[in-house]
């Protein structure tokens, strides 16, 4: 297993049901996995040769992410980071998907020890432009977010947003690379809410390392997996870069 650390993050290589032990044990999960279909990001193949939206749409459910070389979820994938997550947090348990993706989530939660709340919906800004580069074709307009907690535990969001929305501008730096698609601001206010200064966070889904590089910047320890070699090691150099918070408006 490959293992990269810096001033408050570590990075795995690998899967995340292989690279953590039994015992390790997080203040919060917060991820961001593959998604069952309905927001994948459309193959850039369907944009190059023109093909018709009913085409695309097709593609979109059969290609999953491009830039982050991953295919799109089964139920079997987020099913274990449900039952995986309830062994490893001591709060909360937050992770983006389509609809159909967070109920199958919500349903495998194990009974008894995790308290599941209303979803959180993220509404994406309107000129949000997709990683791989397609500029002027969007996503779907509003991701869903599960989100549970360990019972008895009373840390983080004591007011829990319904919705979340961010803008998707910077401020001119040309080196900033969104790998993943999800704003760094976002996952900055998921962090202030749902974890308290100091925590260790865990996303076994690292990607970007949009939601690592987020909690080292609001004070807390993060901790991470990912799958994709490339991913990773472009996951790396970004954290090694050490994007500060006013380099986003």
């Amino acid at each position: 297993m490959s293992i990269e650390r810096g001033t408050g993050w570590e990075l795995r290589l690998g899967d995340f049901r292989e690279v953590f032990a039994a015992d390790e044990r997080f203040d919060a999960i917060i991820t961001d996995p593959p998604y069952l279909g309905a927001c994948a990001n459309p193959a850039p193949e369907s944009f190059k040769h023109g093909r018709t939206m009913h085409n695309r749409r097709r593609d979109r459910v059969a290609a999953g992410s491009p830039l982050m070389r991953y295919q799109t979820a089964s139920h079997l994938l987020l099913t274990d980071l449900s039952v995986w997550q309830d062994d490893h947090t001591d709060g909360w348990f937050l992770a983006f998907n389509d609809y159909p993706g967070e109920r199958c989530m919500r349903d495998a939660l194990p009974d008894g020890r995790s308290t599941p709340a209303n979803p959180v919906v993220w509404v994406k800004p309107g000129g949000l432009v997709l990683p791989c580069g397609n500029s002027g074709s969007t996503t779907k307009a509003a991701e869903f977010v599960l989100a549970s907690r360990r019972k008895g535990i009373k840390r983080g969001a004591p007011e829990k947003p319904g919705v979340m929305t961010c803008r998707a501008e910077y401020n001119g730096t040309a080196d900033i690379e969104l790998a993943g698609g999800k704003p760094l601001d976002l996952m900055r206010q998921i962090i202030r809410l749902y974890t308290e200064p100091g925590d260790l966070v865990c996303d076994p889904f690292a990607g970007g390392a949009t939601t690592l590089l987020a909690a080292v910047i609001e004070g807390r320890r993060a901790v991470g997996s990912e799958v994709d070699p490339v991913t990773f090691a472009r996951a790396v150099k970004r954290l090694r870069k050490g994007y500060t918070p006013d380099m986003f408006v």
